[in-house]
């Protein structure tokens, strides 16, 4: 039916269905003819991503191929709200902004960008240009619909995109009428239009460009008065004739009328749709899916229809509305532009809006609900922050704080390598040091704290870092075996059966060969383990005391060479025997070799006051068994714990240890014992939780570091009050410690999906924990060296004046040493020392040089014989001086022991009579001054 065959109520049928549109089938626009309004001075933001919550019921829906009721639109009612842009767009509306939406696919990937054109003088009166205030105003709404949107950084500008564009507008149509807002939450996978037009044209070049400008809203409600008008004239019209026609316009003008007063509502848009693609067949694929996607019976009054059109390739490169008007009749005033539809903001919403699934080019980022509101701290003053709390992955600006003696319950750092546990825990540190809190930190594999200890400006000065085993950097000094002052013997002897237990495998019965053997040690040395004394020393001097001699105390020597004794007293079977021997000697032959050798097997440990007032690191990467570092890190937490309880209880936090790879030592492991077999380990990993628990009332916190919960003891969970949990994978570790900070399945799961620098904190009195990004950034905050040896360099000249090797002697005769401590003379040494047949000579020598004097000489030729028989080739030219006297050394020191026990000399005694006999030894074999 052609246009003069229509009645009135046809042509204004024709006009809400705009029939016009039908005839650009067979009569295609003359290019020439089409005229478009250019948007001017475009501010683009390109979307990335958004945040979307875990929704673990609909997942698990989804799996059970049960899908969730879907959202069925009635024709004859508004649309029902479907995406959150529509929040967006209204906002948009009510600024009056211009608006552009594009959609630009390619090989790699889809990228959407968001466009506004504010209209201002160009400022927004604080000389902020109008790009800047199109940009801030488009990120500011975007964020507050969609919270997390992931915009990149710097805003686009129009010719960037038409840049991007012109490639593609080879062949261009364009979209016109009303959308359908279709759901498919009815499916078992559920998807935005948007993305099902982006996923059907993956790997392929093509454009989508929405360009709306906001109709004034006395225009809107001009039109919605004159629908009434038009309403109420044919219900008035009583043709019979025409009675079918009425009808059928008057359900359209309720449709249209529903779609104006929605307008009113959340705003309306003049609206103009392109699509375009390089290839021609990627073109048309793109046009079939536009009308599969956005057409369905809800399309009311005006259906949606795609055009192929020619030339219109410059008017969307320069984002431009097409404003060719209508050359028919038009009863409705909003309808009078023959390519553009007046939208609701609702409707708009379906060609404008993101994906709700990630694809190439766009990232989904999973979020969940946590705390938002923190207990204020009980003194504002004495507080340290943990990070900046974040709301769905958004920075809110408030820092999350915490009482600085709340770390005296202890705390947990967590997260697999890379998501920034280490550098949390710079932050704590660094801070506590702000109030003068000194703390010690032990790291078992790495060398990343020594940097900040020794090179910031915080530490500069006070920190101190320690090679453990690595003589050649910052040696250490530890005697296991070293009681404090007001430590009981046998308190110390429980805890280092328990240190041993912890650290090396033991089987049955080799845990008691070793108590006894400690037990025997301590007695051989004059002590009595009831008492708590030692009956050696002088009357009126006690052990701990000031001048109280060092060789009271055994060494690591002492008890390896107990072993064989103490296994022989039990008179175990030519199996059995041979085998505990074996085992225990060569557990702890392991700690006297190299420089663990020299580190352990020595009279006197670093006083605790120079360990435990000054930040400090211990380093423990030098020492390559897993066992090893375990006991040196249980022996370090033993004296400290003596240290802390020796100086008696205290309220507020005096001292911070902070524990790397901690589950070495709170293994999780059974601490249950049956009745027929023992249970060393589980028993000395309850020692070391209940030593935990107990600390913390002396003023000590600690923070255990670690990548695998799992592994950790369940009480280190327990009894910690503040827990950081970075990224963690594994199911079994966020069950534990979610287990511990309160977390559901969803804030779980979202620990999966945490960033670099992003935690999850939990501490007493949280119902939920808290989303919190750290601040600090160690690497800005100390650059570390480009290699180790640079490093290593940088800890050797700031310990050096410690002089760790001079002021801690392993035995007497090294004050009188050219060659202290040289690791290849010592190592040459040792086993001419302990060299049998060596020990009967030099016993012989010294027995016949104390009957007579003249024989120091006479047989000194002999005594460096029998030194160059044991070492064969291995001395090295010219340190045969240096290798005698070290030999001599520790043979005159063993002599003089043996005598002090057989004889029960007190130490001073034994002391003159060991100093007497090095004075006549020196002129003949260390011709050199004492020091």
């Amino acid at each position: 039916m052609t246009p003069r065959d229509r009645n009135i109520w046809e042509e204004k049928i024709a006009d809400l269905r705009r029939y016009d549109l039908d005839e650009l089938d067979v009569r295609p626009v003359d290019a020439s003819s089409l005229t478009s309004w250019p948007i001017p001075d475009m501010t683009f933001v390109r979307i990335d991503g958004v945040l979307r919550s875990w929704d673990i019921e609909r997942e698990k829906n989804q799996q059970q191929n049960q899908p969730q009721q879907g959202q069925d639109q009635d024709p004859s009612k508004p649309p029902k709200r479907m995406y959150l842009s529509e929040d967006a767009l209204t906002g948009l509306h009510s600024q009056k902004a211009n608006l552009a939406f594009l959609v630009l696919g390619s090989k790699t990937g889809v990228k959407y960008y968001m466009g506004v054109q504010i209209p201002g003088d160009g400022t927004n009166g604080d000389g902020e240009s109008s790009k800047m205030v199109s940009y801030d105003s488009l990120k500011s709404i975007m964020h507050s619909v969609y919270n997390g949107v992931d915009i990149a950084s710097e805003p686009f500008d129009s010719e960037q995109l038409q840049e991007q564009v012109a490639p593609l507008a080879r062949h261009c149509g364009l979209v016109t009428g009303i959308p359908a807002l279709k759901s498919t939450a009815g499916d078992t996978i559920e998807s935005e239009q948007i993305e099902r037009l982006a996923n059907g044209l993956q790997g392929h070049d093509f454009g989508f460009l929405v360009l709306a400008i906001p109709i004034p809203n006395h225009k809107v409600s001009k039109e919605e008065f004159l629908i009434v008008d038009q309403i109420q004239r044919a219900q008035e019209n009583e043709d019979p004739e025409k009675k079918r026609r009425i009808k059928y316009y008057l359900e359209l003008q309720d449709s249209y009328l529903k779609h104006i007063q929605l307008g009113t509502a959340v705003g309306m848009w003049l609206t103009g749709v392109y699509f375009f693609a390089a290839d021609r067949s990627v073109f048309v694929r793109l046009q079939s899916l536009i009308r599969a996607t956005y057409v369905d019976e809800t399309s009311r009054p005006t259906p949606l229809r795609t055009h192929e059109i020619k030339g219109l390739g410059p008017h969307i490169q320069q984002f431009g509305l097409l404003r060719n008007k209508r050359s028919d009749e038009i009863f409705q005033e909003l309808l009078e532009y023959k390519f553009l539809s007046p939208l609701s903001s609702r409707t708009l919403s379906a060609f404008v809006h993101l994906p709700k699934r990630e694809m190439p080019g766009f990232r989904i980022r999973r979020s969940a609900e946590f705390s938002l509101a923190p207990i204020p701290p009980k003194d504002p003053t004495r507080t340290i922050a943990i990070g900046n709390i974040l709301d769905r992955g958004m920075d809110t600006g408030n820092l999350y704080h915490i009482d600085v003696d709340a770390l005296q319950k202890h705390t947990i750092v967590c997260g697999v390598t890379g998501g920034g546990k280490t550098n949390t825990c710079f932050y704590l540190l660094g801070q506590l040091w702000n109030y003068k809190i000194p703390f010690m930190v032990i790291e078992p594999a790495k060398s990343e704290y020594r940097h900040m200890m020794l090179m910031s400006e915080t530490f500069k000065g006070v920190g101190q870092a320690f090679s453990l085993g690595d003589e050649t950097v910052s040696p250490f000094r530890l005697n296991p075996f070293e009681i404090m002052k007001g430590v009981k013997v046998q308190t110390h002897l429980d805890a280092l059966k328990s240190v041993f237990n912890a650290s090396f495998e033991m089987y049955s019965p080799m845990p008691q060969v070793l108590e006894k053997a400690l037990n025997e040690i301590y007695n051989v040395r004059g002590w009595d383990l009831v008492n708590n004394t030692n009956r050696r020393l002088p009357p009126g001097m006690m052990p701990g005391d000031p001048d109280c001699p060092s060789e009271i105390y055994p060494t690591m020597k002492d008890l390896y060479e107990i072993i064989d004794p103490v296994v022989e007293s039990f008179g175990y079977s030519e199996r059995i025997g041979p085998d505990v021997q074996a085992a225990l000697k060569a557990r702890i032959g392991s700690l006297l070799i190299g420089g663990k050798g020299q580190m352990l097997n020595t009279r006197r440990s670093i006083p605790p006051e120079a360990l435990f007032k000054r930040p400090t690191v211990i380093e423990l990467k030098m020492v390559s068994e897993d066992s090893e570092k375990s006991f040196l890190m249980g022996m370090l937490l033993v004296f400290l714990y003596e240290y802390r309880e020796a100086l008696g209880p205290h309220d507020n936090l005096q001292h911070v240890m902070l524990i790397e790879e901690a589950h070495r030592l709170l293994k999780n492991v059974p601490t249950a014992q049956s009745g027929d077999s023992a249970n060393p380990a589980g028993k000395a990993v309850e020692f070391f939780t209940n030593m935990l628990a107990e600390i913390r009332s002396y003023g000590q916190g600690f923070i255990i570091a670690d990548q695998i919960p799992n592994k950790l003891a369940p009480e280190a969970l327990k009894n910690t009050n503040l827990k950081v949990m970075h990224r963690i994978v594994a199911v079994d570790d966020r069950d534990s410690m979610g287990g511990a900070m309160n977390l559901d399945d969803i804030q779980k799961r979202h620990a999966t999906a945490l960033g670099q620098g992003r935690a999850l904190v939990y501490a007493e009195k949280m119902e939920q924990p808290f989303h919190l990004q750290i601040v600090f950034d160690k690497t800005k905050e100390v650059p570390p060296p480009e290699t180790p040896a640079e490093s290593d360099q940088v800890v050797r000249d700031a310990m050096k004046g410690l002089d760790i090797v001079g002021k801690f002697d392993r035995h007497l005769g090294c004050n009188f040493c050219l060659h202290r401590c040289d690791a290849a003379i010592l190592d040459t040494a040792i086993p001419v020392a302990d060299d049998p047949l060596f020990r009967q000579v030099y016993n012989r020598y010294v027995l016949s040089t104390l009957k007579d004097l003249t024989q120091l000489v006479h047989f000194r030729a002999q005594i460096i014989h029998e030194i160059q028989r044991v070492i064969g080739g291995r001395a090295r030219s010219g340190n045969i001086t240096g290798i005698t006297w070290c030999v001599l050394t520790q043979a005159t020191e063993r002599y003089f022991e043996r005598k002090g026990e057989e004889n029960y000399w007190f130490y001073d005694q034994v002391r003159e009579q060991h100093l007497r006999w090095l004075n006549l030894l020196k002129p003949a074999f260390q011709p050199t001054e004492v020091n």
